[in-house]
């Protein structure tokens, strides 16, 4: 709540997604996360007001897009510790598939085995 409370976008983006769960968690007047965050948020678009320490409008979109992640996790059956970004690259990954949109993750690891084997091969030649 802290994180949420303070705005900042890092810090509520590593909470929320190790662990969805603690989007459900309330504060003391007894809201969500997400509710603080867009309370937050409201209250920075009508004041207009520009603060170096606080984004609550970031914090609110990340919010929101946990609380989506987690939709779909549940749809699932999934775990709420289900991984939203990809571990290669960090992008998010594919609401649809779980995988990552980016062409190139993963090929690293796909070719490793293949360059052991060829290096194997040529060091028993010598």
């Amino acid at each position: 709540m802290n994180a949420v409370f303070f705005g900042n976008p890092f810090a509520v983006a590593q909470l929320v997604y190790s662990d969805l769960s603690t989007l459900l968690a309330r504060g003391k007047e007894g809201k969500t996360a997400l509710e603080i965050g867009r309370e937050l948020r409201e209250e920075n678009l009508c004041t207009g007001t520009v603060s170096m320490r606080k984004k609550p409008v970031e914090v609110a979109a990340v919010l929101e897009d946990a609380e989506r992640w987690r939709v779909l996790l549940l749809a699932r059956d999934l775990s709420m510790t289900t991984a939203r970004f990809c571990a290669d690259c960090g992008a998010p990954l594919s609401i649809e598939d779980l995988k990552c949109s980016k062409a190139t993750c993963g090929v690293a690891k796909a070719v490793q085995p293949l360059l052991s084997s060829a290096k194997k091969l040529f060091t028993k030649r010598k």
